[in-house]
């Protein structure tokens, strides 16, 4: 049913999500103006990266689909 590999581009992903949801969080509870640009930044970084890998994972399994 499931695969034990691990896909790296959907690790990637997961990655990055959880990134993203990190910097946004410490936006949202910090007071302090620059960890919320770095926070920003780094959530602005990860959403490329998120879709990215996205378009990576989606790529590879048209490709299989595809070639089998």
């Amino acid at each position: 049913m499931y695969d034990a590999d691990l896909n790296p581009a959907l690790l990637a992903f997961w990655l990055f999500l959880i990134t993203c949801i990190a910097a946004i969080s410490t936006a949202i509870v910090s007071h302090n103006f620059v960890l919320d640009s770095v926070a920003i930044s780094v959530s602005v970084l990860t959403v490329a990266g998120v879709v990215i890998s996205m378009a990576l994972f989606l790529a590879e399994q048209i490709i299989e689909t595809c070639s089998s």
